[in-house]
């Protein structure tokens, strides 16, 4: 597992729980269903904190997109 494994599996948790959050939000059950939504937006904010702590300042980023660049 590389660190840009850990970066796309992070987003797309993320990206998973933002959009069970939004068909939550637009639902007729948005308002008993707020403390739950609440929660997952909770832990979205805690898996972008947890992974910019890992990958800040170590170039992940610019590594990883010259890794997908030269993968072609």
């Amino acid at each position: 597992i590389t660190e840009l494994n850990i970066l796309i599996g992070n987003g797309w948790a993320a990206a998973g729980m933002l959009r069970v959050h939004a068909t939550l939000e637009n639902s007729e059950f948005a308002t008993t269903l707020t403390p739950e939504m609440h929660d997952l937006a909770t832990w979205v904010e805690e898996v972008h904190k947890a992974m910019y702590a890992h990958v800040v300042g170590r170039n992940v980023y610019f590594r990883s997109i010259s890794y997908l660049i030269s993968a072609g």
